[in-house]
C-alpha cells in the first residue's frame, strides 16, 4: 500500500511540473509572437502598436470588419506607407478603408455607403490596389493599411519587428 502511494504522490507531482512547464512554454511564446514598439506617420495621425490595434479589434463589430495587422519587410516600407497615408488629407465621418501598394506606397481608398461596412466593402482598397497592380507583382504586395471609422485612425500594419 505504501509503494501505490509514493508512485501516485511521483505521479501527481510529475503531472504538477508538466503544467507549469507547458504553462511557462506557452507564456514564452505568447510573448515572443507579441508586436513590440509603435511607430507614428509624420502627421501624428496614424499610430501603429498593439495597444492602438487592440482599440481598432474593441470597435471593429461597429466598423463591420475585423482586420489583423500587417507585418512588414522593412522600416522603410512601414515609413513609406505613413507618409502615403498623411498624403491623403482625408477628413470627414465617413468609413474609409485604405490599402497601399508596399514597393511604391500608392493608396487606394473605399468609402463604405453606410458607417458600417458590409462583408464586401471592406475589401474594395485592396482589390481596386491588386487589380492596379497585377501586371507588376500580380497584385501580391498590396496590404491594408488604415481604417478611418468616425473621424479616428486606425492603423492596420505593424511596427517593423526586426533590427532597426
Amino acid at each position: 500500500m505504501a509503494r501505490l502511494v509514493k508512485v501516485a504522490i511521483f505521479a501527481v507531482v510529475g503531472f504538477v511540473i508538466f503544467v507549469v512547464a507547458l504553462g511557462e512554454f506557452a507564456r514564452y511564446r505568447i510573448q515572443q509572437g507579441a508586436l513590440r514598439g509603435e511607430v507614428i506617420s509624420p502627421s501624428g495621425r496614424l499610430i501603429c502598436s498593439e495597444e492602438a490595434h487592440m482599440e481598432y479589434v474593441r470597435i471593429s463589430p461597429e466598423i463591420g470588419a475585423n482586420i489583423g495587422m500587417s507585418t512588414l519587410e522593412s522600416a522603410e516600407d512601414v515609413d513609406r506607407l505613413l507618409a502615403a497615408y498623411d498624403a491623403l488629407e482625408l477628413d470627414g465621418p465617413e468609413t474609409v478603408f485604405i490599402a497601399a501598394h508596399i514597393p511604391t506606397g500608392d493608396t487606394y481608398t473605399y468609402t463604405c455607403e453606410e458607417e458600417r461596412c458590409t462583408w464586401g466593402e471592406y475589401a474594395r482598397a485592396r482589390s481596386e490596389c491588386g487589380e492596379a497592380t497585377i501586371s507588376v507583382d500580380l497584385g501580391n504586395f498590396c496590404r491594408h493599411l488604415a481604417v478611418r471609422f468616425r473621424e479616428q485612425d486606425h492603423c492596420l500594419i505593424a511596427p517593423f519587428q526586426g533590427d532597426q
